[in-house]
C-alpha cells in the first residue's frame, strides 16, 4: 500500500503539469458583421445611396480583430458588452490589392453583446463625413448632362440621358459607340471648372456598366484655357452595375493646375459593331 502512494502523487503531478501545458481552450463568441447600409448626411448635398464597401476593419474595445470581407463572421474571445468600431473599406481605384478605409465615409461605432458559442449580429451604417465637400454631382436626373464639352471633334458621340437603365433614380448617362463613330472624349462644361489645387484629398466616384473600356481623367486649365489632360484611371467592360472610387489627389498635385474639368474617354472594342456605356452618380469629392 505504501509503495502505491508515491505513484499516485506522481500521476497527480503529471496531470497538473499537463493542465498547465495544455490549458482548456476558451470558447469564442461570434460577431456577424453584415454589409454596410448607407444613409445620406443632411450636411452634405447628395441624394444618392450606392456604395461599394467590400471589406471592413473590426475593433472590439481597443483590440483590432483584423480586416474582413463583408459580410463576415468574426470569432472573438472578449465577453459581455463591448464597444465596437467598424471602418468601411473600399477597393481604391478598383484594385482589391489596394484596399483602403474610405476617407469620406464615417466609421461605425456601437456595442456588441458577446456570449461564448453565441452570435451577435451588427448592421453597420455609414454616411459621408460632415467635412465632405461635393464639387460635382451628376445623377442624370435633369434634362441634360453636365458632360457636354466635346473633345473628340465628333458631335455624334455625346453623353445623353436615358430613362431605361438607371442605377438609381430615373436617369442615367448613355453613350453609344459604333463603327461610324467609334471614339468619345467628353468633359464637364468649361464654364464650371473645379479649383482643386490646394485640396487635401480629391476623389471621383462613378457607377457604371459598359461594353467598352473607359478611362477617367482631368483636363487642366490656365489663363489661356485647357492646356493638359491626363487619363490615369480606367475600368474594364462589365455587364452589371458597379461603383468605382478613384483617388485623384496625386494626379492633381503632380499636374499643378489651378482648375480642372472632369473627363472620360472610350473607344469601340476591336471586333464589335457597337458598344453601349451607362453611367450614374458621378461625384467629385474633396476636403
Amino acid at each position: 500500500m505504501h509503495k502505491i502512494l508515491p505513484w499516485l502523487a506522481l500521476l497527480t503531478l503529471l496531470s497538473a503539469s499537463c493542465d498547465l501545458i495544455n490549458p482548456p481552450e476558451e470558447i469564442p463568441a461570434y460577431l456577424y458583421v453584415a454589409d454596410f447600409d448607407y444613409q445620406t448626411n443632411p450636411f452634405v448635398p447628395d441624394n444618392t445611396t450606392t456604395t461599394n464597401i467590400t471589406h471592413a476593419y473590426v475593433f472590439i474595445g481597443e483590440e483590432s480583430m483584423g480586416l474582413f470581407t463583408l459580410p463576415a463572421t468574426v470569432p472573438v474571445l472578449q465577453q459581455g458588452e463591448q464597444e465596437l468600431i467598424i471602418d468601411p473599406v473600399i477597393p481604391e481605384n478598383g484594385l482589391y490589392s489596394n484596399l483602403r478605409i474610405h476617407p469620406f465615409y464615417k466609421r461605425f461605432e456601437g456595442m456588441a453583446s458577446l456570449t461564448p458559442a453565441q452570435t451577435d449580429t451588427v448592421h453597420p451604417v455609414t454616411s459621408y463625413t460632415d467635412q465632405t465637400s461635393v464639387a460635382l454631382l451628376e445623377d442624370f436626373e435633369g434634362n441634360s448632362s453636365l458632360f457636354n464639352y466635346e473633345r473628340d471633334g465628333d458631335d455624334s458621340t455625346t453623353m445623353e440621358i436615358t430613362h431605361l437603365m438607371a442605377r438609381e433614380g430615373v436617369g442615367a448617362g448613355y453613350i453609344l459607340l459604333t463603327t461610324e463613330h467609334p471614339v468619345i472624349d467628353v468633359a464637364t462644361s468649361a464654364s464650371q471648372l473645379f479649383p482643386l489645387k490646394d485640396k487635401n484629398l480629391v476623389y471621383l466616384e462613378a457607377d457604371y456598366k459598359t461594353e467598352a473600356e473607359m478611362r477617367f481623367g482631368l483636363v487642366g486649365f490656365d489663363a489661356t484655357g485647357p492646356v493638359g489632360s491626363s487619363y490615369e484611371f480606367g475600368v474594364l467592360p462589365r455587364e452589371g452595375w458597379n461603383k468605382i472610387y478613384f483617388n485623384l489627389t496625386d494626379q492633381v498635385r503632380v499636374s499643378g493646375f489651378n482648375e480642372y474639368q472632369i473627363a472620360l474617354t472610350a473607344a469601340l472594342p476591336e471586333g464589335r459593331d457597337s458598344a453601349e456605356i451607362y453611367l450614374d452618380n458621378i461625384k467629385l469629392l474633396y476636403y
